[in-house]
């Protein structure tokens, strides 16, 4: 089969290496490089950095317009795939390929349509997750369903874990989708059991400590490894990159650091129960366990997060 893939970021990168061995990937088309990091300077993207090693021609449109589309149908796809791509595709493209554009989504649809379905899985508390293989219109995330593959979410499993085994098991759901198109009947989303995880930014990883323990537990593993759950302590912003909820009573404000505990960790009230934080990042500084951040950093009881 002959295939345009579009795919930007690492989440891409696994399905675009499983159906180049086994289809034609004529074209790449992924978002342009950009600045990243202190320096400013400029990364290539995973994705394009692959395709153009294996001799994939890539094109960075800022846009689809008119002119991508020409290119498209000068391609002649059998069909498109995208895959974490981030650019709106207009129908003239879609209704290119003569099997259409097909796309691996991180969630049972419809159930979190958007941009950040792995993180709401674990801030919700979900104990299934998975990827949808769906028929691209112009509604985001809302075409027919091709394949649905299901994951079991381990106890504690965080943001970060659960993207890497659904970056995998989209390339296994789209290969066994476009190995079986003729085979497969579309099924329609119920719009009405449609619910939507938009984009995330950095201030909505802010901690509650008013939040039960489990709460701020979903909190620290649905936000990690980015932006990362935060709080504040004397004005500075301290990451929480770890830790465990308890069941047990206190009788303080929400955030108050009850004692240092030398093998659970920094015991913290939260609205019900208590919070062991075990590990955790000061601003400008590297991630450290508790103990190592408390050499440098005492903490004392009756202290506070906010």
């Amino acid at each position: 089969m002959r295939l345009i893939f579009m795919g930007t970021s690492e989440f891409a990168l696994p399905s675009l290496e499983r159906l180049a061995g086994e289809h034609e990937v004529a074209a790449v088309f992924t978002k342009a490089d950009k600045p990243a990091h202190r320096g400013m300077k400029v990364k290539k993207g995973v994705v394009k950095a692959w395709a153009t090693e294996h001799g994939i021609p890539v094109f960075t449109p800022s846009r689809l317009k008119a002119f991508e589309a020409a290119r498209c149908r000068e391609i002649a796809p059998d069909c498109i795939v995208v895959v974490s791509y981030g650019l709106k595709i207009p129908l003239e493209i879609l209704d290119i390929p003569p099997l259409g554009a097909v796309n691996a989504h991180a969630s049972i649809l419809p159930k979190y349509r958007g941009s950040s379905p792995v993180n709401a899985a674990v801030l919700n508390g979900e104990k299934k997750s998975g990827v949808t293989v769906f028929r691209l219109n112009e509604e985001w995330d809302a075409g027919d369903i091709l394949l649905t593959k299901e994951i079991t979410l381990d106890e504690r499993e965080t943001a970060s874990s659960l993207w890497d085994k659904l970056r995998r098991l989209s390339a296994e759901a789209l290969s066994e989708t476009l190995n079986s198109m003729d085979e497969i009947t579309p099924l329609p989303q119920e719009e009405g059991k449609a619910t939507f995880a938009m984009k995330i930014s950095k201030e909505d990883a802010r901690i509650s400590w008013e939040s039960d323990a489990p709460g701020v537990d979903r909190y620290v593993r649905g936000y990690f490894s980015w932006p990362g759950a935060f709080t504040t302590l004397e004005g500075k912003t301290v990451k929480i990159l770890g830790g465990c909820p308890a069941d047990e009573e206190h009788n303080v404000a929400p955030g108050t650091i009850l004692e240092v505990d030398p093998d659970k960790g920094i015991k913290v009230a939260c609205g019900k129960g208590v919070f062991y934080i075990t590990e955790l990042q000061m601003e400008c500084k590297r991630a450290m366990s508790f103990k190592d951040f408390l050499n440098g950093c005492p903490l004392c009881a009756g202290e506070r997060f906010l």
